[in-house]
């Protein structure tokens, strides 16, 4: 008998399209291929938490709260020149964080990692995968107008068991029909 086994894992739905508030989590970088060819390139993975506790998205049949949820951005390690009219994914995310565009020396010195726990706003969008499902695309960053309450990875777990609890029907289905079930429920509320 072998030990090992796959693990049914966990899907989400894909986040509703609009502008959302992040945390950087993780950076971490990696060698991929050059978009297009198999020529080897330097990447980096960047994670992002979303912050946001006012905005709501689906799970499974019930809307649970967006904080805590991961979107990801793989891109080069490139930077565009100052004032380039098509900027990359990582010009566009470290001018977010950093109210600027970054000039040579700083590039330099640059080191994802000083990212870490910085926040952002993020636009998103929809995609349709090759599988047929539906991911979501970072499609836009912008600076932060006001900072959120840093994320902890304990509250993920926490405010998605309180939104399933919140989702639970009111009333208990006893098979009667609906307005039965809601006169007698009247009717019970008048008593106390």
């Amino acid at each position: 008998m072998g030990k090992y086994s796959v693990s049914e894992g966990k899907t989400f739905e894909a986040l509703p399209a609009d502008k959302y508030q992040v945390e950087i989590y993780e950076a971490k970088p990696f060698t991929g291929t050059e978009y297009g060819t198999s020529n080897p390139q330097e990447q980096v993975k960047f994670t992002f938490v979303i912050l946001n506790d006012d905005k709501m998205v689906p799970e499974g049949d019930v809307e649970v709260p967006a904080r805590g949820r991961r979107l990801w951005l793989q891109t080069t390690t490139k930077f565009s020149p100052v004032g380039s009219k098509k900027s990359t994914n990582l010009t566009q995310l470290v001018a977010a964080v950093y109210g600027h565009e970054l000039e040579a020396p700083e590039v330099e010195t640059f080191d994802e990692t000083d990212m870490l726990g910085k926040q952002l706003c993020v636009l998103v969008g929809q995609k349709n995968r090759e599988d047929g499902s539906i991911g979501n695309k970072i499609l836009s960053f912008s600076k932060v107008v006001k900072q959120l309450e840093k994320y902890d990875d304990s509250e993920f777990a926490t405010s998605r068991k309180e939104a399933v609890r919140k989702s639970a029907p009111a009333i208990a289905d006893t098979g009667e029909d609906f307005e039965a079930e809601m006169d007698k429920a009247a009717k019970a509320k008048s008593k106390t």
